[in-house]
């Protein structure tokens, strides 16, 4: 994208994991998140369960 020209930043919110349980800190960082706290959540929901579940129904 830098190399486009374009005039941006990158910046993310880091995630503090507290077991299974994410804890935001609503402060921004400089740079890119290899989080993946959305998969902890749907983890912790049973979402995949639920879609597998309707699937197969």
């Amino acid at each position: 994208m830098k190399q486009k020209g374009g005039s941006f930043r990158f910046l993310y919110m880091p995630t503090v994991m507290e077991g299974n349980v994410p804890r935001y800190t609503y402060r921004l960082k400089s740079g890119i998140t290899a989080d993946r706290q959305g998969m902890v959540i749907i983890e912790n929901e049973g979402l995949i369960a639920l879609i597998r579940k309707k699937v197969s129904s």
